[in-house]
């Protein structure tokens, strides 16, 4: 344990209050927990961060984490008119870590957000979408052997129409099909084929 000076100790004791007084306001406790990870406020009772959230607080490091990466998410969309309102909304953004990039996809999310009201898991399908890497285009099929029997120019024209058609159903997240549905009808195909 290192101890503090005095004006460590008195810093160390406002940061507490904050965090004592608002740990419904995330942004107020995710911003003392910072300074006091980052100025080591913690050391004089405390070996480590980690040991001073489990005993002082009773949180792990891991959410003191999620609270101070939302809060300097919060800092840096500040310049829009809306931020998240609690730590969930803010969580899923920390996964971008450029800060213009976060502002951007806010403003999408803000838009997109369905009746206008902004939810922690419309902020993280959004995320998520905004987030995901680009799907490979599907290679196209290799021509028959030898030994597997030609089709006909009509039948590849109605399978790449058919193909298009679950793409776009895929990308549009199966909106309008389930995912079963569709494999169902894949295999009564199948059996069309087959027989």
């Amino acid at each position: 344990m290192q101890e503090l000076a005095i004006q460590e100790k008195s810093r160390l004791q406002e940061l507490e209050v904050v965090i004592e007084r608002g740990l419904k306001d995330f942004y107020e406790v995710g911003s003392a927990l910072l300074e006091i990870r980052d100025s080591c406020l913690y050391q004089e009772t405390h070996g480590t961060f980690e040991e001073y959230c489990r005993e002082r607080w009773d949180f792990t490091d891991r959410y003191a984490r999620y609270l101070i990466a939302s809060t300097e998410t919060i800092k840096n969309l500040e310049s829009g008119t809306m931020v998240p309102v609690n730590e969930r909304q803010a969580r899923p953004l920390t996964k971008i870590k450029d800060p213009e990039m976060q502002r951007e996809a806010w403003e999408i999310i803000v838009e997109t957000a369905p009746e206008g009201k902004i939810t922690a898991s419309h902020v993280a399908k959004t995320v998520k979408e905004l987030t995901a890497p680009p799907e490979k285009p599907k290679p196209k099929p290799k021509p028959p052997t030898p030994k597997e029997k030609i089709v006909t120019l009509k039948f590849l024209e109605a399978y790449e129409t058919f193909l298009d058609e679950i793409r776009n159903a895929k990308v549009m997240h199966w909106r309008d099909t389930s995912k079963e549905a569709a494999l169902k009808y894949v295999e009564i195909l199948r059996n069309v084929i087959i027989t």
